[in-house]
């Protein structure tokens, strides 16, 4: 069975990290990395992705989302890829009122991470070569892409534009996004936007 994998907020971007056997790994990449790629850096076996299955959250109230198409959002705070197998036990295993977090971690067989912490981070930002940024990062609107296909960008360039919305109206809020690093924009659609680094 897969294990675990945390990711937790930065300062620049994400912390992915990865219990494989006695040594816990973290990584450090940039919002809008594939999910894919960050488990082909901790050494899982991606050729098969459609058998394995992505919650982006916690183990309760976790969202699924396609291992091969989903990226890391602003709002990530863990991710959970595993075999099918774990997700029918965490949907047969729904919390009710009275259970906590760990009583439905060890109904899924993953309790040994309760008390894991990092003690390293390995910068992997350089490393990631595309990303794919959603254009509604939280529960609000999406925010207008200023960008086109074939547009080249640097590091840091507003590549989206929050749109104006009320505070007390958290569904008319979004966020800015800008590039991660300087690249070529690949594609803009309603939902997102992807980006390939410049080949130095």
């Amino acid at each position: 069975r897969y294990r675990l994998r945390k990711v937790t907020d930065a300062v620049t971007g994400q912390v992915v990290w990865s219990p494989d056997n006695a040594e816990p790994r973290v990584y450090l990449a940039p919002v809008g990395t594939y999910v894919i790629d960050l488990l082909g850096m901790t050494g899982v076996t991606t050729e098969n992705s459609h058998n394995l299955m992505c919650i982006d959250g916690g183990p309760m109230m976790g969202e699924r989302v396609d291992v091969g198409k989903a990226a890391v959002r602003k709002t990530t705070n863990g991710l959970l890829v595993t075999d099918r197998g774990l997700f029918n036990r965490r949907d047969e295993a729904r919390p009710t009122w009275h259970e906590t977090l760990p009583e439905i971690m060890r109904k899924m067989g993953i309790e040994r991470y309760l008390d894991w912490e990092p003690k390293e981070v390995h910068d992997v930002t350089s490393e990631i070569k595309r990303v794919k940024l959603y254009l509604k990062q939280c529960t609000g609107q999406a925010s207008l892409p200023l960008v086109e296909p074939g547009q080249m960008v640097k590091e840091g360039q507003l590549i989206g534009k929050a749109v104006e919305g009320e505070l007390p109206d958290f569904k008319r809020l979004s966020v800015n996004l800008h590039a991660p690093f300087s690249g070529e924009v690949k594609e803009v659609t309603e939902d997102y936007i992807i980006i390939e680094r410049s080949q130095r």
